[in-house]
């Protein structure tokens, strides 16, 4: 049943109005997919002292609670982008037209110089280089889920991902640093690439996904606290943006201005998925937990972490 659901979801199968237009099958770089994440074992999905960031009775009534699901995925898509812009360092590209979102356009380039630039422009330090070289890969991308990021756009099964490069090379701290950088710019362009289409055609494959997964999530309640419902919000851009923006050290409700915060908390409401934090909080404790554990090699040391566990 559950394999039956992601290829719904993945096909878009769900929405008749994709039925018949060819448009809709046309894809973008590497099918708009977001990367493949590996998640943690021995979770905790009942831990009732992880603190919520969406409160669903001050969302009710919030101005985002009667925008349409294609609002809400834009507006999300468009302020995840301004933060992988700040994370990727040197990247300048972004988008100066969008006539399918037009006045929504305007409101978010007007509030994107709110995003906060206090990002850390090192990475990890030694120890998560000594934790790169020591830990079997499925841990390491477990813990690191930023290290799956591929480093060019050929697509799934030809690039090479920042973990993979960095093991091939030895990667040095500040080298595994310009890796890290580099995956977060491929991803940038990527989205940017989504964002473009979205702009142009007012629809896409991943918002396809997103509008399905919506649909399922509020028909099966009881799908979740568990890896296999995670698994099924990170075949949605959005979401998956979410959960690697949370390892990448962006908090909901710390940056941004009030339309960024609120309109994703909202995406996080559509989607039910609100159950999903108590994953990346029992994340956050183990990579700290790991950190302080691990004796650094000796060396010079490039910054702090870019999370904030």
């Amino acid at each position: 049943m559950f394999s039956v659901f992601l290829a719904l979801i993945s096909g878009c199968a769900l929405l008749g109005k994709g039925n018949g237009d060819k448009s809709f099958s046309r894809r973008g770089p590497d099918g708009e997919k977001p990367p493949q994440f590996v998640l943690l074992e021995n979770i905790d999905w009942v831990d009732r002292k992880t603190s919520s960031s969406v409160d669903p009775k001050t969302l009710t009534t919030s101005r985002f609670s009667r925008f349409s699901n294609k609002k809400v995925y834009f507006s999300t898509l468009f302020n995840q982008f301004q933060k992988f812009k700040l994370l990727a360092d040197d990247y300048s590209k972004d988008i100066q037209f969008c006539p399918s979102f037009h006045s929504l356009f305007l409101e978010l380039k007007e509030e994107r110089s709110s995003f906060s630039e206090r990002v850390s422009k090192g990475y990890g330090g030694a120890k998560v280089q000594k934790i790169l070289f020591s830990r079997p890969k499925k841990e390491v991308l477990a813990l690191f889920p930023e290290m799956v990021l591929p480093l060019d756009d050929r697509g799934e099964g030809k690039s090479k991902s920042v973990y993979r490069m960095a093991l091939e090379k030895k990667a040095s701290n500040i080298q595994l640093h310009a890796l890290l950088r580099q995956g977060i710019k491929v991803h940038a362009q990527k989205t940017l690439g989504e964002l473009e289409r979205l702009c142009h055609a007012g629809h896409g494959d991943s918002y396809f996904v997103f509008e399905n997964l919506t649909l399922y999530m509020n028909r099966k309640r009881d799908f979740k606290n568990d890896s296999k419902a995670l698994l099924s919000l990170l075949k949605t851009t959005v979401f998956a943006n979410h959960f690697l923006l949370w390892a990448l050290g962006f908090r909901p409700g710390q940056e941004g201005g009030s339309f960024s915060r609120g309109v994703e908390e909202e995406m996080i409401l559509r989607l039910r998925a609100d159950w999903s934090h108590q994953y990346l909080f029992q994340l956050g404790k183990r990579r700290l937990a790991l950190l302080k554990d691990v004796e650094a090699i000796p060396g010079p040391h490039y910054g702090q972490v870019l999370f904030r566990p």
